[in-house]
C-alpha cells in the first residue's frame, strides 16, 4: 500500500487524524492502566500502543457481530481500486478477538481497570444500556476513556444508517454522570481546521466511494485526480488549526469516566 501518503498533506484526513491521534494518546497514557477492553475496537488500531503503556497487563478489542458485514465491505471495495483505494479509503479487516453486544456485555463484574470507546457511542441506539454496561464491567476506580464526534459527517453503515447522536460537551458529562461515572475531565479534540478537512475531504471520499461493478477505473481516477484538492484544503485546515481552536467548532470531544470506589464497609 502507499502507506507514505498518510503521512502527507495529500491524504485526505492527514490533519483531522494526526490531531485525534496525538490528543487521544495524550490522554490514554493519563489513564489507561491494566486489563483494557477496547468497546468497539474496529481495526484495533491503539492496541500497539496501549500495549506499550507500563501499567498495562492486557488488551482485549471487541465489536458488535454485524460490524463485521460493514469491514468486509470496505475491504474488498479498497481492494478492487488497488493500492491507491486501499490507502484513501483505510479499509481494514477488524481486530476483533471478541464479539459481544456493547448493550448485554457477557462478561463478569468489576472486570477491566480501563474500557475505551473511541467513536463508538453515537453507533448505538440504546446508548444508556450501553454506558450502563460499561460501569458495571468497569472495577471501582476504573476509567472509561470516551471519544465522540460533533460536528462529523454520518458514517456507519449504508448512507449512515448506523449513526445516531451527537452529543455536545455538556451533553457528554450529562450521559456519563447518568451512567454512575464520574466526569473526570472533557476536552475538545480537532478544531476549525480539523473539523473543515474532515467535512470537505470526506465529501470527496464519499464520491471516489461510489463504485460500479464493471467499472474499477472511475473511483481510481477520481482518487488520483482529487488528490491535488485533498492537499489544498488539508493546508488550509493546517492553517486554521494554529490560528484558531475554537471548541464551538469541534470535531469532537473526548472525556473520562471514572467509577467510583466503593463506599467504606461496602
Amino acid at each position: 500500500m502507499l502507506r507514505w501518503l498518510e503521512k502527507t498533506l495529500f491524504y485526505p484526513y492527514q490533519v483531522f487524524f494526526a490531531s485525534e491521534r496525538k490528543e487521544n494518546q495524550g490522554m490514554m497514557q493519563k489513564y489507561v492502566k491494566g486489563l483494557v477492553g477496547d468497546l468497539g475496537c474496529g481495526s484495533a488500531n491503539y492496541r500497539p500502543f496501549c500495549l506499550s503503556l507500563p501499567g498495562v497487563t492486557d488488551y482485549l478489542g471487541m465489536d458488535y457481530p454485524v460490524w463485521a458485514e460493514n469491514f468486509n465491505h470496505s475491504v474488498a471495495l479498497a481492494d478492487s481500486m488497488g493500492a491507491l483505494g486501499q490507502t484513501l479509503l483505510r479499509a481494514a479487516p477488524s481486530g476483533a478477538q471478541l464479539w459481544v453486544d456493547g448493550t448485554r456485555l457477557a462478561i463478569g463484574d468489576n472486570r477491566f481497570d480501563t474500557l475505551l470507546s473511541l467513536g463508538v457511542l453515537e453507533h448505538i441506539p440504546n446508548h444508556r444500556a450501553y454506558l450502563s454496561e460499561v460501569c458495571r464491567v468497569l472495577k471501582p476506580g476504573g476509567c472509561l476513556v470516551i471519544t465522540i464526534p460533533f460536528l462529523y459527517q454520518a458514517h456507519g453503515g449504508a448512507e449512515g444508517a448506523d449513526d445516531f447522536y451527537r452529543w455536545t460537551r455538556s451533553g457528554l458529562v450529562h450521559e456519563l454522570k447518568l451512567a454512575g461515572l464520574e466526569c473526570l475531565e472533557v476536552e475538545p479534540f480537532g478544531g476549525v481546521g480539523a473539523m473543515f478537512s474532515q467535512l470537505v475531504n470526506g465529501y470527496l471520499i464519499k464520491k471516489i466511494k461510489v463504485y460500479r461493478p464493471g467499472n474499477p477505473l472511475r473511483p481510481l481516477l477520481l482518487g488520483a485526480s482529487l488528490t491535488p484538492l485533498f492537499f489544498l484544503v488539508n493546508c488550509i485546515a493546517w492553517v486554521l488549526e494554529r490560528l484558531d481552536r475554537d471548541s464551538t467548532f469541534a470535531s469532537g470531544y473526548r472525556a473520562v469516566g471514572r467509577k467510583p470506589f466503593a463506599p467504606p464497609g461496602q
